[in-house]
Formats: C-alpha cells, structure tokens, sequence
C-alpha cells in the first residue's frame, strides 16, 4: 500500500484519532445525512485543543477570566458560559433572537 504525502496538518491529535464502528452504525449515520462519529469526535478534539478557533486575543481574555473565576477546565468554563446565556435568556422573556 502506498503512503501518503504528509502534511503539517497530519501532526494533529485530532487528525491521529480513528474510531471503529458497528457495521450498522457507519450506513445508519449516513442515511441520516449525519457525520461518522470519527468526524465528530475528531472536530470536538479540535475545537478542545483550539478553543473554538477564536483569535488568539480573545482566548487570553476568556482563559484569563476561567482562572479569575477559579473554573479549571475549558469543558466547566463552557458550561458555565452557557448557564449565564441561559440565565440572560430567561431574565430577557425568553427573546432568543436577540443578541447578547
């Protein structure tokens, strides 16, 4: 079997990730018009390691104010950010349509 040409992008942790599926699950997923769960999972290690994509400024003000709340993990500062939208949302009359 040949190799394939590496890239930079193939140093990834996200992209090292492979999953094996239940015979099923693979066709089931795509006659649901969902991605396999490795796509998922890989995009969700992706999003971990990089903060959402958000510009570098923005993760040193929200990573600054995760320690400043003394929240130790992107996972509990995520969660507790949209507890607060939820809280707005409600105290707003439930008005999701408008911004922040």
């Amino acid at each position: 079997m040949a190799r394939r040409k590496k890239t930079p992008h193939d140093d990834s942790i996200a992209d090292r990730c492979s999953f094996i599926l239940a015979p099923g699950t693979r066709l089931e997923l795509t006659h649901q018009g969902l991605v396999p769960i490795s796509t998922a999972l890989r995009e969700a290690i992706h999003d971990r390691l990089n903060f959402f994509a958000l510009p570098a400024p923005a993760r040193e003000v929200l990573d600054a104010d995760m320690k400043r709340r003394g929240i130790r993990s992107q996972r509990d500062y995520v969660i507790w950010l949209l507890m607060e939208r939820h809280r707005h949302v409600l105290g707003a009359g439930g008005d999701v349509g408008e911004a922040a």
